[in-house]
Formats: C-alpha cells, structure tokens, sequence
C-alpha cells in the first residue's frame, strides 16, 4: 500500500519542515463580579432554563435562540444582555412580561460599572504599552470597553462587520502605527494578519472552540516572532467557566496546532453543534452540583474524541512513514 500511495502522493510532514511557531502563553483573570451582578445572572439564567425546559425542551419555541442569545450576552456585558432583556419584555410571546421587565431594569443599572471592564483596564494597564487585540462578540458590548478605554486614555481602534471595506483597512493601519488596543468583534477573527501584536484578550469567550482559535490565529501565525499570550476573562460559576474547564483542563486546547482542534471535533459523535450541547446542558437543570455533572460527561466524550483523533493520527503516521516522508 506504501508503495502504490508512493506513485500518487509525496506527503512532508511538519515535523520534517524547518517551519517554527512562537509559543503561546494562555492564562485566565477571573472576574470578581459584584453580589449584585451574580444575583442577577442566576435570575436570568433560571428564566432562561424555565422558559426551554417547558414543552420538553423543544427548539422550536419562538425564544430558543434568542434566549441562547441572552445567555451567551450576560458572560459578556449587561450593557449587551439588556437590549435583549428589553426586546423580550415587549415582545413576551408567552414569558412573564413583568419578570423581565424587572430583569431588564436591573440588567440597565448594572451596564454602567461592570465589573468585567474593571479587570479588563487592570489587564490593559498591566501591558505597560503594548498592542493588544480585545475580542468581543457583541457591538454593545465592544461600545461598553471603546467608553472604558477611552476614559482610561487608552488609544483604541475599533473593528466590527458593520464598517466599510475603507473604514476596515484605516482602522488596522491606525492600530499598526499608534493605537494599543483593537477592540474587535467576530469579523476581526476572520482573514486578518495581525502578527505586529502578540496579546489577545477575550473579553467573553465563544462556546465553540473553533471560534477560540480563530481569534487566537490572528496573532499565532507564521511570522509570529515573539511569545504568544492568551488572556481569558472569565467570571466563576458562569456557563463560560464550565467551558473553559473543559477546553483548559481537560482536552488542552490551548496546546494544539492549527487544525486539531476541528478533527478533534470531526471525531465526537453528537446531534447539533457544540454550541447546542453546551446551552442543553446548561439548562437541564438549576443546581450547580448537576451542572457540574453534565459539564463532566461532556468533557469526558471530548477526551475520547481526542483520543480517537490521537490512535488515527498515529495510524496515518505509521501508514505513511518511510516511502511517503520526502
């Protein structure tokens, strides 16, 4: 078999080529939100579980993702978690309108001093000048850090999809040459090479690996000279906690190269995509201790999933050794 492949295919491996990448540093900064913060993210979060949890769960109640949404936007900022919150007090198609109202109301207080943007500026001071990029999911929540900074008399540049192809490219260069931090949505994870900087923060963290290591790819890259660092921001006992627990501590994601992490998910079997079972489980149920059971099982079919990604990598390997490494 060696020796037909041998006629059709040359194959070089990494580990063959001369071809290095810096190595990256990840480390996590827990938030320390307020009583009043936790107090209201379980409010929101019991809410949400109430709402998905009737009708066995089914997605298509008129708020599945919408209210995935809301829960996605509270790890984020409240400034994001409350136009949702008001969308959904007038809109209630069968939740209780006062509730949210109430919630909502809260969640507007709360947009003005987040804690997260406290142990954000602690961070950014912390850099002593250097670039760094600020991903977010949200543009109220990117608007929320832009305020912020500013204030701090950080020099910012803001990239988000809703800018012209102009407005995109001048805001790069304005960052290449003088400002210290990108503060960025998605669209910045997408097709950019930013290796000038070396630093990205996740303000909030996407529940889809893939997404983690778009974002982290702008900077890690060939041409990358310098360290890379990964700096998470995470508040305890939130859904993104549980998810970085598993991405962390159990498969390491951070320590993969380019590309694992996706066959590494080719090989776990499941219905829907990881975002779906991770906001599954997460509303399954109120108790913590539940929680944490759930979010175990689901890191465990992720460790076999790596495993199985691990045993065929090292069958190709042997399959293709000797005759194919040119």
């Amino acid at each position: 078999l060696r020796r037909l492949l041998q006629s059709v295919m040359i194959r070089t491996r990494r580990v063959d080529t001369a071809l290095t990448f810096a190595p990256r540093k990840v480390e996590t900064q827990w938030v320390r939100q307020s009583a009043a913060e936790r107090q209201l993210y379980r409010q929101v979060s019991d809410v949400i579980t109430d709402a998905v949890r009737a009708d066995h769960m089914s997605p298509g109640k008129p708020h599945y993702f919408t209210l995935m949404m809301l829960q996605k936007e509270m790890g984020s900022s409240w400034a994001s978690a409350h136009g949702t919150l008001v969308k959904l007090a007038a809109h209630p198609d069968g939740l209780d309108r006062a509730r949210v109202q109430a919630l909502a109301a809260k969640a507007g207080e709360l947009r003005n001093d987040p804690s997260k943007v406290q142990t954000l500026l602690k961070v950014v001071h912390g850099l002593k000048g250097e670039k760094a990029i600020v991903f977010t999911q949200f543009r109220a929540s990117q608007e929320t850090i832009l305020a912020a900074l500013a204030g701090a008399g950080v020099s910012t540049a803001a990239f988000h999809g809703e800018m012209g192809w102009r407005e995109k490219e001048e805001s790069l260069e304005h960052f290449r040459d003088s400002a210290q931090v990108l503060v960025s949505t998605e669209a910045g994870g997408e097709g950019r090479n930013l290796q000038f900087a070396r630093i990205v923060i996740n303000y909030d963290l996407p529940w889809n690996p893939m997404r983690v290591e778009q974002r982290i790819g702008r900077v890690h890259r060939l041409g990358q000279e310098h360290p890379v660092r990964v700096v998470n921001l995470v508040a305890r006992g939130t859904i993104e906690a549980y998810v970085l627990e598993i991405l962390e501590r159990k498969i390491r994601m951070f320590e993969l190269v380019v590309g694992e992490m996706e066959e590494i998910l080719g090989a776990w079997q499941v219905q829907g995509t990881f975002e779906d079972e991770v906001f599954k489980r997460w509303t399954e149920s109120r108790d913590p201790r539940a929680r944490k059971k759930r979010f175990t099982e689901l890191a465990q079919h992720l460790v076999t999933a790596r495993k199985l990604y691990q045993a065929q990598r090292d069958s190709e390997a042997w399959m293709f050794r000797g005759a194919l490494d040119h």
